[in-house]
């Protein structure tokens, strides 16, 4: 069974494997530091995440873009019209796009469904206009 050792550090909280303390992370919370455990460390010991709504993602998209969703993409995913999971790319983007919002954190997104993930890219973009006064 994998074991997880939580230390309580001025000003974070450190996650370690038990009895491998060089395999770790940290985060400001316990919740943060394991999750970011999970996420770098979590497959090279046979953890596997599950997002429900994003099996069979693909690693790549088929006409070899980066991942950049239009507005009308965005718009499908929230609205659950695309046919098909998000790939890695763009949900990666989408996580770099609510991150790059004032007031978003991408680790409250990262295990959002697409159409929680899109919607969570259109609400930050709608936040952003506001704050600069284009709405």
């Amino acid at each position: 069974m994998l074991k997880l050792v939580i230390t309580r550090r001025n000003g974070d909280i450190h996650c370690a494997l038990e009895g491998n303390p060089a395999v770790w992370d940290c985060g400001k919370t316990t919740a943060e530091a394991v999750g970011k455990w999970i996420v770098t460390h979590g497959a090279d010991h046979g953890v596997q995440l599950v997002v429900p709504g994003t099996e069979g993602a693909s690693p790549d998209l088929p006409d070899g873009s980066q991942g950049v969703l239009t507005e009308d993409d965005l718009f499908a995913f929230a609205n659950e019209r695309t046919g098909r999971p998000m790939t890695i790319h763009e949900r990666e983007w989408c996580l770099q796009e609510i991150a790059s919002v004032e007031g978003y954190n991408r680790a409250d997104y990262e295990l959002s469904d697409n159409k929680g993930l899109a919607r969570g890219v259109l609400s930050a973009w709608v936040d952003f206009c506001r704050d600069k006064g284009l709405m």
